[in-house]
Parts: structure tokens; sequence; C-alpha cells
């Protein structure tokens, strides 16, 4: 006849079974993003690698931080951040002609640096987030402008202008902004 397991022999069992599970659990885990890690690294050679030979850009940015400056010939870019912080810069960019940008933001930020002179229409749409814009609008037959679709939810995005030539950011929002958000929170 089999003999009965003591309680403290149960007991040592269950903590054995238990913290063996653990590690095993957690190896399977590293290892599991050891794997995304290397398929997010080489994601993004092949994105930068397309971007060099496209005047459209492609950017997804999943669980980090980017910086993007874009130099010449720029003709739109789509951003699909994912609890990212993405900043684009085209102020150095060449852009000579009305571009579209289609950005979605999902718990994260996306900060637009936008060329002196140059108009942003922004269609958005946010869920538990906001899209803000402090480019002024210009005249003229020379003035492109960058359309932007932002889709954002439990984030943020904010597009703005490069300073003037004196540093000086002129004060972009139209009057009385400021108190009619303050209305509506309050």
């Amino acid at each position: 006849m089999a003999e009965k397991e003591s309680k403290p022999a149960k007991r040592r069992n269950f903590w054995i079974k238990s913290l063996l599970g653990a590690a095993v659990t957690f190896a399977a885990f590293r290892t599991a993003l050891a794997f995304y890690a290397d398929f997010l690294k080489k994601r993004m050679e092949k994105e930068e690698q397309e971007n060099k030979e496209n005047a459209y850009k492609t950017y997804n940015i999943s669980m980090g931080g980017r910086e993007i400056n874009v130099e010449g010939k720029f003709s739109g870019a789509s951003i699909k951040s994912f609890f990212s912080g993405v900043s684009l810069n085209l102020q150095n960019a060449q852009i000579d002609s009305d571009v579209f940008l289609n950005v979605r933001n999902v718990f994260g930020g996306v900060d637009i640096k936008v060329p002196k002179g140059m108009n942003v229409h922004c269609d958005e749409k946010e869920i538990l987030g906001g899209v803000v814009s402090s480019v002024p609008e210009y005249e003229g037959e020379e003035v492109h402008t960058i359309y932007i679709k932002a889709n954002t939810m439990l984030g943020g995005i904010c597009i703005r202008a490069e300073k003037g030539d004196d540093g000086v950011v002129e004060d972009y929002f139209e009057e009385n902004t400021f108190n009619r958000y303050n209305k509506d929170i309050l």
C-alpha cells in the first residue's frame, strides 16, 4: 500500500510546483519579449529603408519613443503610434504641394512641427484625448496646406509651427479659446 504524504510534504511539493511553473512562465514571457523586440527592430530597419526610397513615409511605433526628422522631398506620411511618444519634425522637409498626414495614436503622444508658412487643416476624432493645433492661417497662392487626419484614444496630438526669425512664437489661438474651454470644463 502507498503511504500518504504528510501535510508538510504536500505543502513543500505545492510550493516547488508553483515556483517551477512561475519560472517556466517567466522564461516563456522573456523569450516572447525578445522575439518581439527583434521583430520591431527588423520592421523599423525595413521601414527606414522604404522611407529613404519613397516621398510618402510610413511609421509604426509601438511601446517606445521616436524622433523623426524629415529632410528632403516630402509628400505625406502615415503614423501609427501605440503606447509611444513620437516627435515628427517637418521643418527641414521640402514640401512643394499640399500633403496629407494620417495619424493614429493610442495611449501616447504625437508632436508635429510644421514649417513656417504652411497651413494646417485637421480632421480629428478623439476618444478621451485631444488634438491641439497652434499653427496660424496663412494667405497667398504659394501657401500649401498639410491635411491631417488625426485619430487619438487616451492620448494627445500637438501640431505647432516653427518659431519666427525673432525666436518668438506668435499667439496662434483664436480669441477666447481658453475661455471657451474653461466653460466646457467647468
